[in-house]
């Protein structure tokens, strides 16, 4: 990871970004779980069936907007949490383990250096997909017997 500077991040980016994941899940799921409480204690109750389904369908949207959230900002922190972990353990090379930069990825793993030619499609037989050898019986039994 680099920084528009050119400097890599360390440990604390990713520890500050984790905690600061956590403490949005943490208040996600408070705003969650009071959604939960609002519309379990005041459910929509309209005289019109189609007001009833449309009160039914934006309680169900701001309930699952609110986990979404939740749930969103609680696997990013579970992800930074882990690559700090990972940031901190010394790799064989005695320094720690940091993610390559876009220019020490070799440039084979780019989608500029893919090889067309092997998706030729000028070379597909196209003589097992003749329509011609189909053995279609019922269709020639249809037509005879209009025929006559």
């Amino acid at each position: 990871m680099q920084e528009p500077g050119g400097r890599r991040k360390g440990p604390l980016s990713f520890l500050s970004g984790a905690l600061s994941a956590g403490l949005l899940a943490w208040l996600c799921l408070g705003l969650s779980r009071r959604v939960v409480i609002h519309y379990a204690l005041h459910p929509p109750s309209y005289s019109s069936a189609i007001a009833q389904s449309i009160a039914t369908a934006l309680k169900t949207l701001m309930v699952g907007m609110a986990f979404l959230a939740t749930f969103s900002f609680a696997f990013i922190a579970l992800g930074l949490g882990l690559v700090f972990l990972r940031s901190l353990v010394p790799t064989a090379e005695g320094a720690t383990h940091q993610a390559p930069s876009a220019q020490e990825v070799p440039a084979s793993t780019t989608t500029a250096s893919l090889n067309t030619a092997s998706l030729d499609t000028a070379s597909l037989d196209t003589a097992s997909l003749d329509t011609a050898s189909l053995d279609t019986p019922a269709l020639d039994s249809d037509a005879e017997s209009k025929s006559a």
